[in-house]
């Protein structure tokens, strides 16, 4: 089940287990999930799962006769405050974007003499539309969750929950269109060319391990960008035929569990088990994080770094680099491995995904498009079983 599901599903169980004894009362809900509180609003979904849980949340609204209000926010605290007060955003990057709206609000309201404290629906509706002239619609929702936790904190009423500055977002959302970022996967083709131009760069030798160590590994491993940048010696273990990498913490291991990543010796020449001993026998001193820059001082690697390094590297190879970034591993091992003909069950199982998001990983190469056409063509769709989606490849490459 998604994320969504699991966050009502929570509701949902409160509200049936305590339910009677809240009897005629108001209950206020503080919920994380953005597109959880969207549903409520609405009252519907197109996911029938889903749905299921907002019909039993109204029958039990009406059962008890609650009057079940919602609150957004960003992300809980490690010592919560009471329920009127809720939580700014721990995250650092977060709380940057928080304070960053704080100070533009107060700075616009300032220039036009328009009230802060409180402020009018009218007065963020002018707010968000100023802003939507340099800034994206996504940051303009992290600024208003900053204002409303700002006016709740101070005491007043939330300014943000007004149908027509909804609308306005809602617009704006529109007009901006989608800005969704086109990354392409780094395939075992372009892995060898950032290999070749890497030899031929100016980085020292011991930085040309370590670079060509953590693409390797991002791709054999399937790894998140946040996964590999911050990889430490002690979650890295190897001997002749394989390398054990623990992740203690990942994006779908919410109670950190752990899981241990297995990569074995491959006798191409991108086998990430040979550089890794290169690099390690390379390394005088052994340091926390695995992947650091040894010119002058420690400088760990970063997700800004690796892409900014991927796209000199393929602009040195006369590549289109605008659309690869530090992610393009993962999505090029998800790619790689549907050209192979893995089936997806085992591809989402190397992936670590907990949902259906790698088939948008997956890219389509246009060398095998005449081969799919081939198939089409001499398909009897009246006599075929019921469809197979891992079967396809095996047609394909008999075609071809």
């Amino acid at each position: 089940m998604d994320i969504t599901w699991k966050e009502l599903f929570a509701i949902v169980s409160a509200v049936q287990a305590w339910g009677s004894f809240w009897l005629r009362r108001k209950i206020l809900f503080h919920c994380d999930n953005k597109s959880g509180v969207d549903i409520w609003d609405k009252g519907s979904t197109r996911a029938a799962h889903t749905m299921v849980l907002v019909r039993l949340l109204y029958f039990y609204a009406v059962h008890h006769q609650l009057n079940m209000d919602r609150f957004w926010k960003l992300a809980p605290t490690a010592n919560p405050r009471p329920d009127s007060t809720p939580a700014w955003p721990t995250q650092t990057f977060m709380r940057a974007s928080c304070n960053a709206g704080l100070t533009k609000f107060h700075a616009f309201c300032d220039q036009y003499n328009l009230h802060t404290h409180p402020a009018s629906s009218l007065t963020l509706q002018y707010f968000s539309v100023h802003e939507a002239r340099h800034i994206s619609y996504k940051t303009i929702k992290v600024y208003l969750v900053a204002i409303c936790l700002d006016h709740i904190e101070n005491g007043y009423q939330d300014p943000t929950r007004d149908n027509l500055l909804q609308l306005v977002c809602r617009g704006i959302r529109r007009h901006q269109g989608n800005n969704q970022r086109n990354r392409l996967p780094i395939t075992l083709n372009i892995l060898r060319t950032l290999k070749e131009q890497l030899h031929q760069s100016s980085y020292t030798f011991q930085e040309k391990l370590m670079l060509w160590s953590a693409f390797t590994i991002a791709f054999y491993g399937f790894f998140r960008a946040s996964e590999y940048v911050n990889l430490r010696w002690d979650d890295v273990t190897y001997d002749e035929e394989q390398m054990s990498i623990t992740l203690h913490q990942s994006k779908t291991d919410p109670f950190r569990r752990g899981h241990t990543v297995h990569i074995f010796k491959t006798t191409s020449s991108t086998c990430p088990l040979k550089v890794l001993k290169q690099y390690k026998d390379s390394v005088t001193s052994t340091p926390p994080n695995a992947f650091l820059y040894h010119a002058g001082r420690f400088t760990p690697l970063s997700c800004p770094a690796v892409t900014r390094v991927i796209r000199q590297l393929l602009s040195q190879a006369g590549l289109n680099y605008m659309d690869y970034a530090s992610h393009s591993f993962r999505i090029g091992a998800a790619t790689t491995a549907a050209a192979a003909s893995l089936p997806t069950w085992m591809i989402k199982s190397l992936g670590r995904w907990s949902s259906n998001a790698y088939l948008s990983y997956i890219h389509c190469q246009p060398s095998r498009t005449p081969a799919i056409h081939r198939l089409l063509a001499h398909t009897d769709a009246s006599n075929q079983p019921e469809w197979d989606p891992d079967c396809m490849h095996r047609h394909i490459n008999q075609l071809n």
